[in-house]
């Protein structure tokens, strides 16, 4: 027998989201009582995770305070103004993303971007690439920044604009724990039982 066999099966799919753990992250602190230039990132030695775009695009940029958080060693071409978490705990960073006002999540390719929902769920404003895992649960101009992957000007361009309009920041920044809530880990949990019990799901 030749050629190629195909399979006539119908095929269905169901939308599941990654269930949020709202404990784990969540507001401490609100937006509005934030430092408006305080920003924070998360880093990879990966180039395709863009952190190297973040340090290009606002290293030197007054009234700017860095941070970034990873589990990988800190870039030596890096700001002396940069301050850097390495491997910080759970505690920590939900403390760190409650003390940043704006979030950038700078990846060029992402399945999910997790850290963003954490910081929405904290109450940041996002900055965010313009990628499929993120346009799963952001809106630009509604709950984030959308800004090309790899395009430093844009990025720049999107956190001073946030900076230097407070009204956009926090309504961003309360648009994103608003949606964030409806991610709960329960409500995927029960999504999966019904489409386990072979049930139609909403």
């Amino acid at each position: 027998m030749t050629g190629v066999q195909t399979c006539a099966l119908p095929i269905s799919a169901a939308h599941l989201p990654n269930g949020l753990d709202a404990d784990a992250f969540g507001l401490d602190r609100p937006c509005a009582e934030r430092v408006p230039g305080r920003v924070l990132w998360p880093h990879h030695w990966l180039a395709q995770k863009g952190s190297g775009d973040v340090t290009a695009a606002l290293s030197g940029v007054p009234g700017l305070q860095l941070a970034a958080f990873g589990t990988a060693a800190p870039s030596r071409d890096w700001p002396a103004e940069l301050v850097y978490w390495r491997n910080p705990s759970q505690v920590r960073l939900r403390a760190l993303y409650n003390e940043a006002a704006i979030m950038i999540a700078p990846s060029h390719a992402e399945g999910w971007g997790l850290p963003a929902c954490e910081a929405l769920q904290c109450g940041c404003a996002l900055v965010a690439t313009d990628i499929g895992g993120h346009r799963e649960f952001l809106r630009d101009g509604h709950n984030a920044l959308l800004y090309p992957a790899g395009d430093r000007a844009a990025l720049r361009a999107a956190v001073e604009r946030l900076r230097s309009d407070a009204p956009l920041r926090l309504r961003l920044a309360q648009a994103g724990v608003e949606d964030m809530a409806t991610l709960g880990l329960a409500t995927s949990v029960e999504k999966l039982k019904t489409l386990l019990r072979g049930e139609a799901a909403s």
